[in-house]
Protein backbone atom coordinates (compact mmCIF):
# COMPACT_ATOMS: atom_id res chain seq x y z
CA UNK A 1 0.00 0.00 0.00
CA UNK A 2 2.93 2.35 -0.50
CA UNK A 3 2.97 5.46 -2.67
CA UNK A 4 6.26 6.82 -4.01
CA UNK A 5 4.90 10.36 -4.17
CA UNK A 6 6.20 13.00 -1.78
CA UNK A 7 2.81 14.77 -1.75
CA UNK A 8 1.08 13.91 1.56
CA UNK A 9 -2.38 14.04 -0.02
CA UNK A 10 -1.29 11.60 -2.73
CA UNK A 11 0.13 9.28 -0.08
CA UNK A 12 -3.12 9.36 1.89
CA UNK A 13 -5.35 8.92 -1.15
CA UNK A 14 -3.19 6.06 -2.43
CA UNK A 15 -3.44 4.19 0.87
CA UNK A 16 -7.18 4.83 1.17
CA UNK A 17 -7.83 3.62 -2.37
CA UNK A 18 -5.54 0.60 -1.93
CA UNK A 19 -7.34 -0.61 1.20
CA UNK A 20 -10.70 0.05 -0.46
CA UNK A 21 -9.85 -1.97 -3.54
CA UNK A 22 -8.31 -4.75 -1.46
CA UNK A 23 -11.51 -5.21 0.51
CA UNK A 24 -13.49 -5.17 -2.77
CA UNK A 25 -11.29 -8.02 -4.03
CA UNK A 26 -11.82 -9.96 -0.81
CA UNK A 27 -15.58 -9.53 -1.00
CA UNK A 28 -15.47 -10.69 -4.62
CA UNK A 29 -13.51 -13.77 -3.51
CA UNK A 30 -16.18 -14.59 -0.92
CA UNK A 31 -18.89 -14.31 -3.58
CA UNK A 32 -16.85 -16.47 -5.94
CA UNK A 33 -16.46 -19.23 -3.35
CA UNK A 34 -20.19 -19.17 -2.64
CA UNK A 35 -20.82 -19.37 -6.39
CA UNK A 36 -18.55 -22.42 -6.74
CA UNK A 37 -20.43 -24.14 -3.93
CA UNK A 38 -23.80 -23.42 -5.56
CA UNK A 39 -22.97 -23.90 -9.24
CA UNK A 40 -19.75 -25.90 -9.63
CA UNK A 41 -20.18 -28.86 -7.31
CA UNK A 42 -18.38 -27.18 -4.41
CA UNK A 43 -14.81 -28.05 -5.51
CA UNK A 44 -13.27 -26.22 -2.53
CA UNK A 45 -15.47 -27.82 0.13
CA UNK A 46 -17.06 -24.53 1.12
CA UNK A 47 -19.30 -24.51 4.18
CA UNK A 48 -21.85 -21.89 5.16
CA UNK A 49 -19.56 -19.88 7.48
CA UNK A 50 -16.75 -17.57 6.38
CA UNK A 51 -13.84 -16.29 8.49
CA UNK A 52 -11.43 -13.90 6.79
CA UNK A 53 -8.05 -12.87 8.13
CA UNK A 54 -4.71 -11.48 7.15
CA UNK A 55 -1.28 -10.35 8.23
CA UNK A 56 -0.09 -6.76 7.81
CA UNK A 57 -1.83 -5.36 4.75
CA UNK A 58 -4.13 -8.37 4.86
CA UNK A 59 -5.12 -7.25 8.33
CA UNK A 60 -6.41 -3.94 6.99
CA UNK A 61 -8.45 -5.87 4.43
CA UNK A 62 -9.95 -8.30 6.95
CA UNK A 63 -10.89 -5.55 9.39
CA UNK A 64 -12.59 -3.60 6.62
CA UNK A 65 -14.65 -6.67 5.71
CA UNK A 66 -15.79 -7.01 9.30
CA UNK A 67 -17.02 -3.46 9.82
CA UNK A 68 -17.03 -1.30 6.69
CA UNK A 69 -20.57 -1.71 5.39
CA UNK A 70 -21.94 1.77 4.65
CA UNK A 71 -21.02 4.24 1.93
CA UNK A 72 -21.04 7.02 4.52
CA UNK A 73 -18.20 5.29 6.36
CA UNK A 74 -15.75 6.12 3.57
CA UNK A 75 -16.80 9.78 3.66
CA UNK A 76 -15.39 10.56 7.11
CA UNK A 77 -13.33 13.78 7.21
CA UNK A 78 -10.09 11.76 7.15
CA UNK A 79 -11.11 10.39 3.73
CA UNK A 80 -11.68 13.83 2.22
CA UNK A 81 -8.96 15.87 0.51
CA UNK A 82 -9.49 19.41 1.79
CA UNK A 83 -6.06 20.66 0.80
CA UNK A 84 -5.49 23.99 -0.90
CA UNK A 85 -4.60 22.09 -4.08
CA UNK A 86 -7.95 20.26 -4.08
CA UNK A 87 -9.85 23.51 -3.56
CA UNK A 88 -7.85 25.25 -6.30
CA UNK A 89 -8.32 22.35 -8.74
CA UNK A 90 -11.92 21.31 -8.08
CA UNK A 91 -13.39 24.27 -6.20
CA UNK A 92 -14.29 22.06 -3.25
CA UNK A 93 -12.97 19.21 -1.07
CA UNK A 94 -12.77 15.88 -2.89
CA UNK A 95 -13.25 12.35 -1.47
CA UNK A 96 -10.25 10.06 -1.77
CA UNK A 97 -12.70 7.27 -2.61
CA UNK A 98 -15.07 8.14 -5.46
CA UNK A 99 -17.42 5.20 -5.87
CA UNK A 100 -18.55 6.11 -9.39
CA UNK A 101 -14.92 5.45 -10.34
CA UNK A 102 -13.92 2.67 -7.93
CA UNK A 103 -17.25 0.85 -7.62
CA UNK A 104 -19.32 0.22 -4.52
CA UNK A 105 -18.03 -1.30 -1.28
CA UNK A 106 -18.55 -4.84 -2.48
CA UNK A 107 -17.12 -4.29 -5.94
CA UNK A 108 -20.45 -5.55 -7.22
CA UNK A 109 -21.20 -2.71 -9.63
CA UNK A 110 -19.32 -1.07 -12.48
CA UNK A 111 -16.87 1.78 -11.86
CA UNK A 112 -14.83 3.69 -14.43
CA UNK A 113 -13.05 6.94 -15.17
CA UNK A 114 -12.26 8.89 -18.31
CA UNK A 115 -8.58 9.16 -19.20
CA UNK A 116 -6.52 11.04 -21.78
CA UNK A 117 -4.72 8.15 -23.42
CA UNK A 118 -3.69 9.97 -26.62
CA UNK A 119 -2.11 12.91 -24.80
CA UNK A 120 -4.19 15.66 -26.37
CA UNK A 121 -5.31 17.04 -23.01
CA UNK A 122 -8.90 15.78 -23.31
CA UNK A 123 -10.04 12.63 -21.51
CA UNK A 124 -11.62 10.55 -24.26
CA UNK A 125 -11.30 6.90 -23.19
CA UNK A 126 -13.38 5.19 -20.52
CA UNK A 127 -11.14 3.00 -18.37
CA UNK A 128 -12.91 0.47 -16.13
CA UNK A 129 -11.65 0.41 -12.54
CA UNK A 130 -14.22 -2.02 -11.15
CA UNK A 131 -15.89 -4.85 -13.06
CA UNK A 132 -18.49 -6.75 -11.01
CA UNK A 133 -18.18 -10.51 -10.56
CA UNK A 134 -20.86 -12.82 -9.14
CA UNK A 135 -23.00 -9.94 -7.80
CA UNK A 136 -25.91 -12.27 -7.08
CA UNK A 137 -24.06 -13.92 -4.17
CA UNK A 138 -23.53 -12.61 -0.66
CA UNK A 139 -20.14 -11.25 0.44
CA UNK A 140 -21.05 -11.37 4.13
CA UNK A 141 -18.56 -12.92 6.54
CA UNK A 142 -19.02 -14.44 10.00
CA UNK A 143 -15.70 -13.49 11.61
CA UNK A 144 -12.51 -11.53 10.90
CA UNK A 145 -9.04 -11.78 12.40
CA UNK A 146 -5.88 -9.77 11.89
CA UNK A 147 -2.20 -10.17 12.70
CA UNK A 148 -0.99 -6.59 12.51
CA UNK A 149 -2.47 -4.03 10.19
CA UNK A 150 -5.17 -1.78 11.60
CA UNK A 151 -8.66 -0.43 11.05
CA UNK A 152 -8.74 3.02 9.56
CA UNK A 153 -11.49 4.04 11.99
CA UNK A 154 -13.32 2.14 14.74
CA UNK A 155 -16.40 4.30 14.14
CA UNK A 156 -17.11 1.63 11.52
CA UNK A 157 -17.83 -0.92 14.26
CA UNK A 158 -21.51 -1.35 15.07
CA UNK A 159 -23.59 -3.90 16.95
CA UNK A 160 -24.47 -7.00 14.96
CA UNK A 161 -21.41 -6.95 12.70
CA UNK A 162 -18.92 -9.81 12.38
CA UNK A 163 -16.81 -10.37 15.52
CA UNK A 164 -13.08 -9.60 15.31
CA UNK A 165 -10.10 -11.37 16.86
CA UNK A 166 -7.20 -8.93 16.72
CA UNK A 167 -3.50 -9.66 17.28
CA UNK A 168 -0.89 -6.92 17.31
CA UNK A 169 2.79 -6.41 18.06
CA UNK A 170 2.83 -3.42 20.42
CA UNK A 171 6.25 -2.46 19.01
CA UNK A 172 5.14 -2.46 15.37
CA UNK A 173 6.52 0.76 13.84
CA UNK A 174 3.98 0.96 11.04
CA UNK A 175 0.67 -0.22 12.54
CA UNK A 176 -0.51 1.17 15.89
CA UNK A 177 -1.63 -0.94 18.84
CA UNK A 178 -3.66 2.04 20.05
CA UNK A 179 -4.68 5.10 17.97
CA UNK A 180 -1.89 6.75 16.02
CA UNK A 181 -0.95 8.21 12.66
CA UNK A 182 0.39 5.63 10.22
CA UNK A 183 3.79 6.38 8.73
CA UNK A 184 5.10 5.03 5.47
CA UNK A 185 8.22 2.87 5.88
CA UNK A 186 10.58 4.66 3.46
CA UNK A 187 10.76 8.19 4.85
CA UNK A 188 8.55 7.79 7.95
CA UNK A 189 6.17 10.39 6.56
CA UNK A 190 2.73 10.58 8.24
CA UNK A 191 -0.15 9.21 6.16
CA UNK A 192 -3.44 8.74 8.04
CA UNK A 193 -4.71 8.03 11.54
CA UNK A 194 -5.49 4.36 12.20
CA UNK A 195 -6.86 2.30 15.08
CA UNK A 196 -5.16 -0.86 16.31
CA UNK A 197 -6.11 -3.83 18.47
CA UNK A 198 -6.70 -1.94 21.72
CA UNK A 199 -9.45 0.42 20.46
CA UNK A 200 -10.90 -2.45 18.40
CA UNK A 201 -11.31 -4.48 21.58
CA UNK A 202 -12.79 -1.55 23.50
CA UNK A 203 -15.22 -0.66 20.71
CA UNK A 204 -16.53 -4.24 20.49
CA UNK A 205 -17.31 -4.17 24.21
CA UNK A 206 -19.45 -1.04 23.93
Amino acid sequence: MESLSTDPEVKTSTLAQAFYRAQQDARTAVRYLRMTAAEMGNPYGIGDKFAVGGDGTGGYMALALAALDKDSEVLLPKFIDSSDNAIATYGQPVPYIIQSMLGNLGGSNYGATMMDLDGDGTPETEVPLCVPNHPGYSDAIDMAFNFGGAMLDTVWIEAGEAPIASFQNTNDQFAPYNVDVLTEPVNNDPVIEAHGSLPLFVEQLL
